[in-house]
Order: structure tokens, then C-alpha cells, then sequence
């Protein structure tokens, strides 16, 4: 499968696609059914990715456009957890067209649903919409961004710094709190911008700590 390198130097910050931007392309794909490219992505193909029979090199017609993507955060998995990723979140801006594919695999999603940051949050801290911790930091982010163009030139400044959160067990003992580098309690020099903790409060996430500017 061909594809359409990027490459952005900002700050002097280097933001590859790469490899990542290929795989961000084919989850996007297996996932929610949106192949963000050119070339006749259909569902035969993806149903094959899912169950494993078939790589992108199966499709040399497909063009993916990594130079639509733009590098939002990096995230490592705490070092406690049994099984762990070390994962580059990217920012894409869909047309309309390839908007009208969107369709959850009923695998990994098991739903469809296009809501603003703002909308998830309120239904996350309702307790109707569970959140990982780093979705629940991306549009606690993206929330104050009103317009795709406001979106597009943040994450055009941005200059990820890898996340790799520590968990705090709760004095119940049921659950964990999230800390993350910058926080007093972390033992690390480096830092992130924003809250230093995610808190568990009654099902939900909620921003704690310090904030970083």
C-alpha cells in the first residue's frame, strides 16, 4: 500500500507519520469504517484486516493520505499493567463523503455515535459514556476548541512529549487514581501541560492536581 509521506518540523519539534500514520489509517479503517485515502476500501477488505487474513500490503491500490494526519499525544501504558502500548494519537479532518462510511465493526466497536468533546464529557461524567484515560484527556483538550479550523491550527503548535501515567490505588481499594508527569508525586522531571492527576470520582474521570501551563 502506497501512501503520502508528511513530515512537519514546528519548534523544532520533528512529527513524523510514518509507520504510525499507517496504522492509525487501517484502525481508523477496521474500526469505524472511515479510510482516510484514495483507492476502493471496501468492506470485504476490512472485514478481512479484522479477522487477521489480510495486511494493507494485500491492497497496493490504496493510497492513505498520512498527510492529513496530525500528531496529537503520546501515550505509554503504566508499567503495572500486564499488557501495554506505546500509542500515537493523530488529529484527521473527514469529508463529508468519507463521513458516510462511518459504521462500528461490532468487534471492537460495538457503537456509533458523533457527539462534540463537549457532549461526551457531560455524558461521561453522567456515568452513561466510560472513557480510557487518555481519550478522557484528549477531549477534555478539544473541548474548548469550537471549530475544526481552531482544532487543526492547535494541533498544528503542538509538540507531544511522551505520557506515561503512574496509577495511585484508592484508599478504598477499589480503583485507581491517574498521575501524571509534573506532579509532585511523580518521580520523573519531565511534565505535561494541564492537570497533573485524573481522580475516579463516583464512575467517572475528573481533572486534579496541579495544572501546567
Amino acid at each position: 500500500m502506497p501512501a503520502r509521506p508528511a513530515e512537519e518540523q514546528w519548534l523544532g519539534c520533528r512529527r513524523r507519520t510514518g509507520a504510525f500514520g499507517v496504522a492509525a489509517a487501517r484502525e481508523t479503517f477496521e474500526e469505524a469504517g472511515v479510510w482516510v485515502g484514495d483507492g476502493p476500501a471496501d468492506e470485504a477488505l476490512r472485514d478481512r484486516l479484522n479477522n487477521r487474513t489480510a495486511t494493507l500490503d494485500d491492497a497496493p491500490e490504496l493510497v492513505a493520505h498520512l498527510d492529513r494526519l496530525t500528531w496529537w499525544s503520546w501515550w505509554i501504558t503504566p508499567e503495572s499493567e500486564p499488557k501495554r502500548y506505546d500509542t500515537r494519537f493523530f488529529l484527521c479532518i473527514v469529508r463529508p463523503d468519507e463521513v458516510s462510511h462511518a459504521a462500528h465493526d461490532n468487534s471492537e466497536t460495538v457503537q456509533t455515535l458523533w457527539l462534540s468533546a463537549g457532549a461526551a464529557l457531560e455524558r461521561h461524567q453522567q456515568g452513561t459514556l466510560f472513557m480510557a484515560p487518555p481519550t478522557f484527556r484528549t477531549l477534555t483538550e478539544l473541548a474548548p476548541l469550537k471549530t475544526v479550523e481552531a482544532i487543526a491550527e492547535a494541533a498544528r503548535h503542538r509538540c507531544p512529549r511522551a505520557i506515561q501515567p503512574r496509577l495511585e490505588k484508592l484508599p478504598t481499594g477499589k480503583g485507581f487514581n491517574i498521575v501524571l508527569p509534573g506532579d509532585p508525586s511523580y518521580p520523573s522531571a519531565a511534565a505535561v501541560r494541564g492537570p497533573t492527576r485524573m481522580n475516579w470520582v463516583d464512575g467517572h474521570w475528573e481533572d486534579g492536581g496541579v495544572v501546567l501551563p
